[in-house]
């Protein structure tokens, strides 16, 4: 059985994407401590390097702490660059996805920088992706017909 503190409830109601690579069993409190979201012993410290080496060692719920401590600014720019808030989650969310298939990729230097450029680069997609071809030609103004129909 899932137990939560009042806190991680509260923290959940507010926050505008949770990742599908969350699952429940990595929502425990002690997860929740260890990111630094507080529980019995109050707030830790983040340590994203320890994080980053066991998520890129296979550990989803290292991954996860990391996703909990960037999805509200990650979402925040995703918002800032589509104007809807639920192509925002959605993109958010693609991007979570694509960073832990290519977390091998990471080269190291900042991290935050590497996750906001792709949730940049999949928001900047989604918005693409929607439009129509560009057309070279020039377009005409049209005007409505004077003659009587």
């Amino acid at each position: 059985m899932l137990k939560l503190s009042r806190f991680a409830l509260a923290s959940l109601a507010w926050r505008p994407v949770v990742s599908i690579l969350v699952f429940a069993t990595s929502l425990r409190e002690e997860g929740y401590r260890r990111a630094g979201r507080g529980g019995p012993g109050g707030p830790r410290e983040y340590d994203e390097a320890a994080l980053l080496a066991a998520a890129q060692r296979g550990d989803l719920p290292a991954f996860n702490q990391i996703i909990l401590h960037y999805q509200s600014l990650a979402y925040n720019i995703a918002y800032r660059l589509t104007n809807d808030s639920d192509v925002a989650a959605d993109a958010v969310q693609d991007a979570f996805i694509k960073a832990y298939q290519r977390l091998s990729q990471y080269r190291g230097g900042s991290f935050k920088s590497w996750l906001l450029r792709i949730v940049t680069n999949t928001c900047y997609a989604r918005k693409n992706a929607g439009l129509p071809p560009r057309s070279t030609a020039k377009r005409t103004k049209t005007t409505p017909s004077t003659t009587p129909g």
